[in-house]
């Protein structure tokens, strides 16, 4: 899969130096991977959840870190939204809530 906004992953390693390990090796499987719908990612990818009908949230570290994506199956993209440590995930759900509503077709 192509991923895009990688630059989110440097940015929060800066701060998280200790997660640039499980990042390197999220990147290196979601990069020579293809996955055409979200029960197959979740064959590789356990943990993977989908909230709010659209972002993929993989959980990275043993739960320490949750990066938020956007994936587009059909042209095999991966947009890298945010990543959060597990407790500002928590904290930050409105703001996934808020940039969801910008997705609803109704």
């Amino acid at each position: 899969m192509i991923v895009i906004n990688k630059g989110v992953i440097e940015k929060f390693c800066k701060k998280h130096a200790r997660a640039k390990k499980s990042f390197a090796s999220l990147l290196k499987i979601l990069e020579t991977n293809t996955f055409s719908h979200f029960s197959e990612l979740t064959e590789t990818f356990k943990s993977a959840d989908y909230v709010y009908h659209v972002f993929t949230i993989f959980d990275v570290a043993g739960n320490n870190y949750r990066m938020v994506t956007v994936i587009d199956y059909i042209f095999s993209v991966i947009d890298i939204r945010y990543i959060w440590t597990h407790e500002e995930y928590n904290k930050k759900q409105s703001v996934l809530k808020r940039e969801a509503k910008k997705y609803d077709r109704n």
